[in-house]
């Protein structure tokens, strides 16, 4: 392939998000298909939502943030996992903490995520809508903030 095909972009893909996102690196591609099994549509959407704002959030604004990408896709993912009818019925806890905390296990557990990352992903989770301005949050937590308040603005009437 020839550098100006690379470099203008002319690289064909696929437009089909199935596809595209099994290309991203992952600890697991089944992480994605649990995903789609799991939540509903409307959240499903939301998380893709939350992806694509994150994404743009650091590449446009804070480049200069380090984190691996597979993490981002792990978070985005799962950051309303908790949310689903089961696990609203599995605990009393909020569904953040009770999210964060299954997929942790499921991300260690069950797909062999180093426990670095799965812990990470657990973080953003019970942290996603714990918004304030003092004290700090890890750069993952924050990208996730930042791209759940806009994923959930958009999908409200009016935005």
């Amino acid at each position: 392939m020839s550098d100006a095909i690379n470099l203008y972009g002319w690289t064909a893909k696929a437009r089909d998000p199935k596809i595209f996102l099994k290309e991203k690196a992952s600890t697991d591609p089944r992480v994605l298909e649990y995903a789609e099994l799991e939540l509903n549509t409307s959240t499903l959407n939301h998380s893709m939502r939350v992806f694509y704002y994150g994404k743009t959030i650091h590449i446009q604004q804070f480049p200069e943030w380090e984190f691996s990408d597979e993490a981002y896709l792990l978070a985005y993912l799962l950051h309303d996992i908790g949310t689903t009818d089961k696990n609203i019925e599995a605990t009393n806890m909020s569904f953040e903490f009770y999210g964060g905390l299954f997929a942790r296990d499921l991300l260690h557990n069950e797909y062999h995520a180093p426990i670095e990352q799965a812990e990470s992903v657990a973080e953003c989770i019970i942290r996603h809508q714990d918004i304030a301005d003092a004290g700090t949050i890890h750069t993952l937590g924050l990208l996730i903030q930042l791209a759940t308040i806009f994923g959930g603005w958009s999908h409200s009437e009016g935005f």
